[in-house]
This record gives structure tokens, C-alpha cells and sequence, in this order.
């Protein structure tokens, strides 16, 4: 009798903990599935594109652009700092520049650093491909300043010795909250540069994104090539 009741005991155990050791992970795939939900189709964009392919801290990334694929490039954090964003059916740059006080925006207004970052990190990014009447240039700055933004050390730059026409130049002034950090309640703006291989003709479609907000996904250049 002891023994049918040890073995029964046993078994209710046993099915207890079978029980439960198929339902906890469950529960930690529903959490993770919550977790990674996203917020829009320019999210899921932003986040699909490799680390190798996103410029941040202080950095000038050259990409060639292989026709035959598509593929995406972008800029890792806004947040009070400054980027470029340099595209054309051929060839694409990202640039980031750090900014030390994302409030105040010090290094945008320091001469000395942006001419630094010309020409340690910009032009030898520039260097790979001359400009053509297709190549557009998107230079994105924070409105919160301290002192005068040097926008014309890169404007001077990108026309007096590259030579890039200044129509191919848009500035964009974006507000505190223009960043792409993942942190909960961080600014939620992406920078994407997106070529789509065409089948055949046209070649493909180069498009541009930037956007603070799930509305704002339209992109500001779409040209056919």
C-alpha cells in the first residue's frame, strides 16, 4: 500500500513538472514577440540594416551600390547631432558628426572641429567618386543651437572642392526629438538611404527617408533609374 501511494505521488509529480516545463517557454516567446513588435514600416527598414551600414559617432561611410540588389544604408543616433546623408544611382555616403551636449550642439558650432571632421572623416569618404548631376546630398542639423552652426564649412566643402552644385544641397533642421535611439522613450526618427533593384527596367529606384514619426514615412527623394 505504501508503495502504490509512493508511486503515485511519483507520478503526480512527474506530470506536474512535464507540465509546466512546456508552458514556460510559452510565456517567454509571448513576451518576446510583445517586445519586438514595431512601429511602423520605416522601423522595420531602419532596424533590417546592418551595423556595418549605419553611420555613427564620428564617421563618413562610402558605399558602391550594387544595382542587381536591394539594400539600405543609415545614420545610427540624430539626436542633437549632425549628419549627411549623399546619394546617387552609383554611389552612397553616410556621415555622422558627434555632437559632446546634444542640447547645446557645440561641436556644429566649433570651427575647429567640423574642419576636423572634413577632412579626417568626409573627405576621404568623398574621394571614392566625383559628383554627377544625379548625386543629392541631405545635410541634417539640430535647431537647439549654441552660437552659429558652421553648416557653411560643409556647404563650402561639398561645392568649392568637391564640386557638387549647391541646388543638390537640402538642409534639414530637426528638433530634439529626431533621434533613433532604442532606449524606452528615446526619439524615434529614422535616416535611410534605400535602393530597390528594378527586373530589368528601370534599373531600380533610389529612395531617401528621413522621419520623426510614423507618419512621415513617405520618402523625401524617390527617382527612377
Amino acid at each position: 500500500m505504501a508503495r502504490s501511494l509512493f508511486l503515485q505521488a511519483v507520478s503526480i509529480c512527474f506530470a506536474l513538472f512535464f507540465s509546466l516545463s512546456l508552458s514556460a517557454p510559452s510565456g517567454a516567446l509571448e513576451g518576446t514577440t510583445g517586445f519586438s513588435k514595431r512601429a511602423s514600416a520605416l522601423d522595420d527598414l531602419w532596424r533590417s540594416i546592418p551595423n556595418t551600414q549605419k553611420a555613427g559617432g564620428d564617421s563618413a561611410l562610402y558605399f558602391k551600390i550594387d544595382q542587381s540588389k536591394t539594400d539600405a544604408w543609415g545614420i545610427t543616433f540624430l539626436y542633437g547631432c549632425t549628419a549627411l546623408m549623399i546619394s546617387d544611382p552609383e554611389h552612397v555616403v553616410v556621415a555622422h558628426m558627434q555632437e559632446i551636449n546634444s542640447q547645446a550642439c557645440l561641436s556644429l558650432s566649433d570651427t575647429p572641429t567640423v574642419e576636423k571632421f572634413i577632412s579626417d572623416k568626409l573627405e576621404p569618404a568623398t574621394d571614392f567618386f566625383d559628383p554627377g548631376p544625379n548625386t543629392r546630398v541631405e545635410l541634417i542639423y539640430s535647431s537647439q543651437q549654441s552660437g552659429t552652426p558652421r553648416l557653411d564649412l560643409f556647404i563650402n566643402f561639398l561645392t568649392d572642392t568637391w564640386g557638387l552644385d549647391e541646388s543638390s544641397i537640402r538642409r534639414w533642421a530637426m528638433a530634439g526629438g529626431s533621434g533613433t535611439g532604442d532606449a524606452p522613450g528615446s526619439p524615434q526618427g529614422k535616416a535611410v538611404i534605400q535602393w530597390v533593384a528594378g527586373n530589368g527596367q528601370p534599373k531600380g529606384t533610389l529612395k531617401v527617408f528621413l522621419g520623426s514619426s510614423p507618419s512621415q514615412e513617405n520618402p523625401i527623394r524617390e527617382d527612377n533609374f
